[in-house]
């Protein structure tokens, strides 16, 4: 039989993880759903190591319905299919309403707890990992908790003061002053710093970075529209405070670090490095 096309043989090559839902219920007594990608190769009874994907807002209702995250030859640069196929369980838990970073921990932790529980991660070897505001999740769990063995942070913010200020470095050498000044900046604290500086503080986790202990690796692009200074802001916190952490900067990439594949195959492989340096054989 002749071969007609191969959009992606890459992942055709890849073998995909096994989907099922969880129950769990936060630490506010809501009953949620978390969906979970089993390893290839999964075998019941041993544990595995888990990558906890997080992003704030994320509601897991059935499987049917999570295509974006159960699909193996889904084009995207956050395919999780790809960590299954390398012997990791993914987790994705539901986090309705996780505003604040005081509400982060309720709805992810015992998502975790709930996996371990069920037999399939090992508790020792657990990791969080998100892009965008998922990167501003990983960066608040973090500074609240030593949870986790590793932390991935991709294209997150970290500091709100920056955030209303500093322009985006899609939007920096641009003639579009007139839409940046006139534009929302508020966010969802609905007033400006000077007005409430203490939600903004309340809300950035730089200002509880000495609080880190999980090793965190930072990948940020330098036109990324959550400019770059958040992450050179907690790596440099991070650096001068003595904990392990590593920021690896690409030229010419936004959000999300996909436009060159020399690039999105250089952050998949730096991931991989990361999560076998403090995760795959941790014990």
């Amino acid at each position: 039989m002749v071969q007609r096309i191969a959009l992606n043989e890459q992942l055709a090559g890849i073998e995909g993880g096994e989907p099922m839902l969880i129950d769990y219920r936060s630490t506010d007594g809501r009953q949620l759903k978390g969906l979970l990608l089993l390893p290839a190769g999964y075998q019941r009874g041993i544990r595995y190591p888990l990558v906890t994907w997080v992003y704030p807002g994320v509601i897991i209702r059935d499987i049917a319905s999570e295509r974006n995250w159960t699909i193996k030859n889904r084009p995207h640069q956050d395919n999780l299919h790809i960590l299954a196929g390398k012997g990791y369980a993914v987790l994705i838990p539901s986090m309705p309403g996780a505003r604040t970073r005081a509400e982060i921990p309720r709805d992810v932790l015992p998502a975790v707890d709930r996996v371990v529980e069920l037999g399939i991660a090992d508790a020792g070897r657990v990791a969080v990992a998100g892009q965008s505001g998922g990167g501003f999740v990983t960066y608040s769990l973090i500074t609240q908790t030593n949870r986790f063995k590793a932390a991935i942070a991709i294209s997150g913010p970290a500091d709100n003061f920056t955030s209303y200020g500093v322009f985006s470095g899609e939007a920096r050498y641009t003639g579009d002053v007139d839409e940046i000044v006139t534009g929302a900046s508020e966010g969802h604290y609905g007033v400006p710093p000077w007005k409430d500086p203490d939600v903004y503080l309340r809300n950035s986790p730089i200002a509880f970075i000495d609080r880190v202990e999980t090793p965190l690796l930072i990948l940020h692009g330098d036109i990324d529209f959550v400019p770059i200074q958040h992450a050179e802001e907690v790596f440099t916190s991070l650096a001068r405070l003595g904990k392990r952490v590593r920021f690896v900067r690409y030229w010419g990439e936004s959000h999300g670090v996909s436009d060159s594949p020399a690039n999105l195959r250089d952050r998949w492989q730096q991931i991989f490095r990361w999560l076998d340096t403090y995760l795959r054989d941790a014990r």
